[in-house]
């Protein structure tokens, strides 16, 4: 009886110290404060706001009474930039607030004695609805403001995602004990039910079907509205790391851009701006900007900006 108590206390004990190193090390990247999120009604979700967090090497996030991430040096002046896009805009956890592109655009405007208030309304997993129904529901209170979409080829394809989908959190764990041992486990829970409930392989981010071929096609001619609508519009294509990028995105962004062209739609091709050297070092992964990436795209924003 007495081994099967010690036995029950060395597994109880190992399991504990376990649990504590794993906190401690998940804890050294940032894990345990996740960014809280609610749903919006008429663009799908968005950070909640007012929330200041501190994730991977002590890195800021910073989301504001209007739900936007600034950087605070960035907000005090009457004209104003908004910034919509997905997780390449928002920037991650990796990034600073002060070294993303939005951040970066007005920096460098400052320089050079234009002062105004950048605004990222950058949301992660966000799809082409997403994007264009918060753009029109902060145009629509800001007809005057400048106005920077940022779209990947993705962003054709995810159409309207909503909160309930993504393994992202609407309520705060940070009193949790085990607060970065449960936001790590409910990452895992959330991999282990896509994989058992979906396909790996979805037709649309095969190959370049008729289907998908009409929804770009549609999605261009809404963004030659807006642009229309809004000359203070800019739209940009966000390059891909082409050495981790596969031939159906290839295809995808060249379908995009060459549409575009013919419908005589003005949008960045950011690639073209770039000297081809530089674009490998850009990049956190083969889609996702690192600092070098944020620094070149608040350059060519500032640029834009400058000689509008």
């Amino acid at each position: 009886m007495k081994t099967i108590f010690k036995n029950l206390f060395l597994i109880l004990f190992s399991l504990l110290l376990v649990l504590i190193l794993t906190e401690t090390t998940l804890r050294i990247f940032g894990l345990g404060n996740p960014i809280i999120y609610e749903k919006n009604l008429l663009y799908g979700y968005q950070p909640k706001k007012n929330q200041k967090v501190k994730r991977y090497r002590n890195y800021n996030i910073t989301i504001n009474s209007d739900n936007f991430r600034i950087y605070n040096k960035y907000v005090d002046y009457p004209k104003e930039i908004y910034f919509l896009g997905d997780s390449v805009t928002y920037g991650g956890s990796y990034i600073d607030d002060k070294n993303i592109f939005s951040s970066k655009t007005c920096e460098n405007l400052l320089i050079k004695k234009i002062n105004f208030s950048c605004f990222n309304a950058g949301v992660n997993a966000y799809g082409f609805e997403n994007i264009i129904n918060r753009y029109k529901y902060i145009f629509e209170k800001n007809t005057k403001s400048y106005y920077v979409i940022t779209l990947i080829p993705g962003s054709f394809y995810r159409n309207y995602i909503q909160i309930d989908s993504l393994p992202y959190f609407t309520k705060s764990i940070s009193d949790k004990l085990l607060k970065a041992n449960i936001e790590l486990l409910a990452f895992v829970i959330d991999k282990i039910r896509q994989k058992i409930r979906f396909s790996n392989r979805v037709s649309y981010k095969e190959n370049l079907n008729l289907e998908l071929k009409q929804k770009i096609l549609n999605d261009l001619q809404l963004l030659k509205d807006l642009k229309n609508e809004n000359p203070k519009l800019i739209i940009l294509i966000s390059l891909s790391n082409s050495k981790k990028t596969n031939d159906f995105n290839l295809e995808l962004e060249q379908f995009i851009l060459r549409n575009s062209d013919r419908m005589k739609l003005d949008i960045i091709d950011i690639q073209s701006k770039i000297e081809k050297n530089i674009i490998g070092k850009m990049f956190y992964d083969n889609i996702h900007l690192n600092e070098i990436g944020h620094e070149i795209y608040g350059k060519i924003l500032s640029d834009l900006l400058i000689n509008d």
